[in-house]
Formats: C-alpha cells, sequence, structure tokens
C-alpha cells in the first residue's frame, strides 16, 4: 500500500516541491522514513500518520485540524508541506540557510536544535550521527520513487 498512496498523491506532492525548489521524491522518500506509506502509522511520541507531525505541529499550519482529518493521507500530506514550506523559510530568514539537507535535519531534530547549531557556524556534520542518517534515509527512499508516476 505504502508505495502506491505514495504516488497517488504525487500532485500534492510536486505541488509541495515545486515551492521548495526541491524533487518531489524527496517529501516521498520522507513520507517512506517516516511511516512506510502507512497512513495510520502512530509515533512513540503522538506522531500521526503519514509525515509522522504531531497534531499541534501541523494545526499551527492547519488551525482547527483534527486529530481524525491527520490521519487522512491527503490532509497529512499538505501539513507535512506546509510544515517544510515554513522550515524552509524561517531557516533563510533566522540563519541564511537555502540547503535543504538542514530542512530535513529540523523537521527530524527540531528546528530549535538547527538554528542552534546553524547561528553557531556549524555544519552538516556537526549534527547528531542519527539525524545525519535520517537526512541519508530520505535520500535513498527519494531514489526509489525516481521516474514513478511519470507520463
Amino acid at each position: 500500500m505504502g508505495k502506491e498512496l505514495i504516488l497517488a498523491l504525487k500532485p500534492t506532492l510536486v505541488g509541495f516541491a515545486n515551492i521548495l525548489e526541491v524533487d518531489w521524491t524527496l517529501l516521498a522518500g520522507q513520507i517512506m522514513v517516516e511511516s512506510s506509506g502507512n497512513p495510520q502509522a502512530k509515533g512513540g511520541m503522538g506522531e500521526i500518520g503519514l509525515a509522522q507531525l504531531f497534531l499541534t505541529t501541523a494545526q499551527d499550519r492547519i488551525p482547527k485540524l483534527t486529530k481524525d482529518q491527520l490521519y487522512k493521507p491527503e490532509v497529512n500530506v499538505i501539513a507535512q508541506g506546509m510544515y517544510l514550506v515554513w522550515l524552509q523559510y524561517y531557516l533563510r530568514n533566522c540563519c541564511e540557510c537555502d540547503d535543504y539537507n538542514f530542512v530535513l535535519a529540523a523537521y527530524n531534530h527540531g528546528i530549535g536544535n538547527v538554528k542552534r547549531l546553524l547561528q553557531a557556524k556549524g555544519t552538516f556534520n556537526d549534527l547528531p550521527f542519527n539525524v545525519q542518517g535520517y537526512v541519508d534515509k530520505v535520500y535513498k527512499f527519494a531514489e526509489q520513487f525516481q521516474g514513478e508516476g511519470d507520463t
């Protein structure tokens, strides 16, 4: 179900990828890392759905969003895209950072942690190994979607 569902959501992923100026496969890869493409996935700390978002994080972008709505694949990927766009905007403005690797790192490790690192002139290699591994996994899973769903 995972890969097929993600391919069905490709138009939404492409839309946000265009805003982020990245390939849509990175958003697809991130979903695979987060939930293996399972829209009913529940994280150990309360993360929800395909992109494993906290309800409060999603509600910062979509006020009045309910937990049940966040389990809907279309809603979850819209919330994912909106959050990624916000992270990218924030890092560009606070830290003059255009490196999408740090956007992914912030999604996984927290915006505050990544902001402190960048303000201290840290590099990607200064991130914890598990965060570097998360970003690497997103790119590896993204490769599986190259050329998929193209017409």
